[in-house]
């Protein structure tokens, strides 16, 4: 999930690559997984994501088990 001023949703593949087409913002990333929703893993990326326009900004989200 993708926020900034509002909501933006997407899904991974398998292997747990996302792609969202997001206009420039600073964006915070948080995510759920099958994997860890019982345990009550919090899933974000570990700082906010800048967007400009015309590049690929890149992040990854980790679960860490409470």
């Amino acid at each position: 999930m993708f926020r900034s001023a509002g909501k933006t949703t997407t899904t991974a593949s398998e292997a747990g690559r996302f792609r969202a087409d997001l206009e420039p913002g600073v964006y915070l990333v948080t995510a759920t997984s099958p994997e860890h929703q019982l345990d009550g893993a919090v899933c974000e990326a570990p700082r906010p994501v800048r967007v400009t326009a015309g590049h690929t900004a890149w992040t990854k989200v980790v679960c860490q088990l409470r």
